[in-house]
């Protein structure tokens, strides 16, 4: 650094009598001045990259499990896998909903159902109720209950994997 003499003294002095002596009111403790070093910092700015979001991350991945077990597991997101023992797309009901029943043909009460609104059937490349059938078929999505029964409503066809 450069020395600049100004009415004889140094520039440079005066700048570090006055770092000290800021650093020294800004301590909690009572130091001699003397004793007190002067220490400088440079910031480093390290470019942080972007996170996994918590929805695929190990802790929070939904929990797998068999079809028959989906009871126990209402109100809450899962992986539901099981054999596909039955499909219907009812076409002409309210919604026209395609069924997917897995584990347990309908009218059984202890099936597990999958849903499809006709609002969602459209994401699909083929129709649902003929391209699950007879498949094993793993599930995600959150458990509801209809009429006593688990049920997971789909409305992606992300959320079916084929195993």
């Amino acid at each position: 650094m450069r020395h600049i003499k100004v009415g004889g003294t140094y520039v440079w002095s005066f700048i570090v009598i006055i770092l000290a002596s800021i650093t020294s009111c800004t301590s909690s403790a009572e130091v001699p001045l003397s004793s007190q070093p002067v220490v400088t910092t440079k910031s480093t700015i390290v470019p942080v990259s972007p996170t996994t979001p918590a929805s695929t991350t190990a802790s929070t991945m939904p929990v797998s499990i068999s079809w028959s077990q989906a009871a126990g597991y209402i109100g809450k997101t899962v992986t539901i896998c099981g054999p596909v023992v039955g499909t219907h797309w009812a076409k002409t009901s309210k919604g026209k909903p395609t069924f997917i029943n897995i584990g347990r043909p309908y009218p059984d009460p202890d099936r597990f159902t999958v849903i499809i609104w006709d609002s969602n059937r459209s994401s699909f490349s083929q129709p649902p109720e003929k391209y699950y059938d007879t498949k094993t078929i793993c599930v995600t999505g959150l458990i509801t209950q209809y009429d006593g029964m688990p049920q997971v409503e789909v409305k992606s066809p992300d959320q079916i994997v084929v195993r």
